[in-house]
């Protein structure tokens, strides 16, 4: 789904900051640029 969605390069973006700081909270810029990707893909 993430793959056919365009969308992929944020999810790894994503999986890569909480790899290096195994904390949710310091990759908000990541959450939020893979969110409005995942939103804007919607059908």
């Amino acid at each position: 789904m993430i793959n056919s969605s365009g969308c992929a390069k944020f999810h790894l973006s994503l999986q890569d900051c909480y790899m290096d700081h195994k904390d949710w909270r310091k990759c908000k810029t990541e959450m939020i640029n893979f969110n409005k990707c995942m939103n804007n893909r919607q059908i």
